[in-house]
């Protein structure tokens, strides 16, 4: 496991590298919340919107918002450097 944060939802998600998923964990049973087109390694919330949004390991050259609700991917912005992101956090909503 790389990295959690508390969702919207009360619910924790966790994004393991290894397997390119995110856990959902809700009262205290982790379920596969989703598959990312990455590895994702990084995970914090957009407290505006509600997203998660997903630093890469590898596999992606962009920051890109996961919404819990509807499962769907939005790019954010792309980055430099290929990858290999350690975490991601958002301060003061940008």
């Amino acid at each position: 496991m790389a990295r959690l944060d508390e969702g919207r939802d009360g619910n924790l998600y966790v994004t393991d590298t290894r397997t390119s998923v995110i856990y959902r964990v809700a009262d205290g049973e982790a379920t596969i919340a989703t598959e990312t087109p990455f590895a994702a390694n990084g995970i914090t919330i957009d407290p505006d919107s509600g997203r998660l949004i997903l630093a890469p390991w590898s596999g992606s050259d962009e920051l890109v918002a996961w919404d819990p609700e509807t499962n769907e991917f939005h790019t954010v912005a792309p980055l430099n450097g290929g990858g290999r992101y350690d975490g991601v956090e958002v301060f003061d909503g940008s």
